[in-house]
């Protein structure tokens, strides 16, 4: 069973562009995803991965272990109206659900509090 966890704020900025978070976690494979959401107009230049990073820590402040992170050209999506830009990240889970995530782009740092969890 896998839940989707919920942010504290919904949404940020980062590098000029909303960014958001979709958390969820898996208890069965004892692991967490969290997919960084950027939206931003159409006809950019491609993110690269190398510029996003996350973190998700523990109730205790602890990170937990990165098991995968995107490379290359960031996953995008969307038109004329705007673009969804997609970087996924694995991590190993602790036992309990993520307290904190923490998302960089190109230095710049923003905070989300995980305040929920729903069964899915």
């Amino acid at each position: 069973m896998v839940r989707e966890l919920t942010t504290d704020p919904k949404s940020s900025r980062l590098g000029g562009m909303p960014v958001m978070l979709k958390v969820g976690s898996s208890e069965t494979a004892h692991e967490c995803e969290v997919t960084v959401v950027f939206s931003r107009a159409d006809n950019l230049a491609p993110l690269e991965a190398h510029d996003v990073e996350a973190q998700l820590l523990d109730a205790r402040g602890t990170p937990l272990q990165l098991l995968e992170r995107p490379s290359g050209n960031l996953v995008e999506f969307g038109g004329t109206l705007g673009n969804s830009v997609n970087a996924l990240f694995r991590f190993q889970s602790s036992g309990g659900a993520p307290s904190e995530a923490l998302v960089s782009y190109r230095g710049e740092s923003v905070r989300f509090q995980i305040v929920a969890a729903n069964a899915k």
